[in-house]
C-alpha cells in the first residue's frame, strides 16, 4: 500500500486590496472627486471674475471723471490766460490792418482800385441758395443741329 501524504496548502500572500474591482472603485472615487473639487473651483473663480470686473469697472468711471474734471479746470485756465491775449491780439491786428490800408491806397489808387467799403458788424448774410435739382439727361439723336 502506499503512503498518502498529506500536503498542506499555503495561504495566499495579501496583495494589499490591489484588486480590479477596487482598482476600478478608487478610478470612480477620483473622477467624482476631481468633478466635485472642479465645480467648486469653477464657480469660485467665476465669482472672483465677476466681483473683479466690477471694481475695475468702478475704478475705470472714478478716474474717468477726474480726467474730466482736470480736461474742465485746464479748459477753463487756459481760456482765462487767453482772453487778455486775444484782446491784446485783436487790437494790435486792428492797428495794422489801418496802417497798411493807409499805406496802400495811394498806390492802389493810381491804379484805379478804390477804398473797399468798411464792414459793418452786423451785416445780414445773403439767404443759401437752393441745390439745383438733377437735369435729366436729353436722348441722343441721330440729327445735329444746325449752328
Amino acid at each position: 500500500m502506499a503512503k498518502s501524504t498529506k500536503t498542506r496548502r499555503r495561504p495566499a500572500a495579501p496583495t494589499a486590496g490591489l484588486n480590479g474591482r477596487d482598482l476600478w472603485l478608487a478610478g470612480l472615487g477620483a473622477v467624482s472627486l476631481g468633478r466635485k473639487q472642479g465645480l467648486k473651483l469653477y464657480t469660485t473663480l467665476r465669482d472672483e471674475g465677476r466681483a473683479l470686473q466690477q471694481r475695475a469697472g468702478n475704478v475705470a468711471d472714478n478716474l474717468g471723471e477726474q480726467v474730466r474734471q482736470g480736461i474742465g479746470d485746464v479748459r477753463a485756465r487756459l481760456q482765462a490766460a487767453a482772453r487778455p491775449l486775444r484782446g491784446r491780439a485783436e487790437s494790435i491786428i486792428a492797428v495794422l490792418t489801418r496802417q497798411a490800408q493807409a499805406r496802400l491806397q495811394p498806390v492802389l489808387g493810381r491804379f484805379g482800385v478804390s477804398r473797399p467799403k468798411a464792414r459793418r458788424a452786423a451785416a445780414k448774410r445773403a439767404p443759401a441758395r437752393k441745390p439745383v435739382g438733377k437735369q435729366s439727361a436729353r436722348k441722343a439723336t441721330g440729327r445735329r443741329r444746325a449752328a
